[in-house]
């Protein structure tokens, strides 16, 4: 807590690794995709996901935070959206989808803003 507990500042950061591509959810329902593509050519290849984030929380009185946090993380499979999304091209998730792949990256950076008001 900084500035007579107006500014408070946060960081984390995590670590996983699993020791088989079978034990881990697949990011999109919508198969095939990069992911599943990963474990049909070697199902006992290991995942490993890091990850690290910055939390600035502004709380200007006792009611109101404004959050601000910055999050970017690493896998060394495609496993987080990027653009183009994983759901279908519609938006739906049992729409058949041809061709189409979701859009599946190995890093992800986000801001994520928020508000907070307490009555």
């Amino acid at each position: 807590w900084f500035h007579q507990n107006k500014l408070a500042l946060t960081t984390r950061a995590d670590y996983v690794t699993n020791p088989g591509l079978y034990l881990t959810f697949t990011p999109s329902n919508v198969t095939p995709n990069a992911f599943t593509d990963a474990i049909a050519t070697d199902p006992t290849k290991a995942i490993s996901i890091q990850q690290l984030t910055g939390t600035l929380d502004i709380m200007p009185n006792d009611h109101v935070t404004f959050r601000f946090e910055l999050l970017h993380r690493k896998s060394n499979h495609p496993y987080f959206p990027g653009k183009g999304g994983t759901t279908s091209p519609d938006g739906w998730a049992d729409t058949p989808a041809g061709t189409w792949q979701p859009d599946l990256r190995k890093t992800e950076t986000r801001l994520c803003l928020a508000m907070n008001f307490r009555l």
